[in-house]
């Protein structure tokens, strides 16, 4: 008798990657809300960059690091833009 084939074993998520996700989604839903959220979306923004290159290198979440880069991106572009209507407005 053979023994069933091994099944190989799975990358690991990288955890940068899915912690800059959920920064940046915060962001992107707070983004009318104070100012101060821009720093969340920093943040998503630079752990989403620093996942990218972990998941050419053996590690998943390829998908959550450009999807953070991208929502980290507008929430900034939305924080930025009402900052400024808020001050135009006034």
């Amino acid at each position: 008798m053979y023994a069933p084939p091994a099944t190989p074993a799975k990358a690991k998520l990288s955890g940068v990657a899915l912690a800059g996700f959920i920064c940046s989604a915060v962001a992107f839903i707070a983004s009318y809300g104070p100012t101060q959220v821009i720093v969340l979306a920093a943040a998503g923004i630079i752990m989403s960059g620093v996942a990218i290159p972990q998941t050419k290198h053996g590690y998943r979440g390829y998908g959550f690091a450009i999807t953070g880069v991208i929502l980290g991106a507008l929430s900034a572009a939305i924080i930025i833009g009402a900052s400024i209507l808020r001050v135009t407005l006034l």
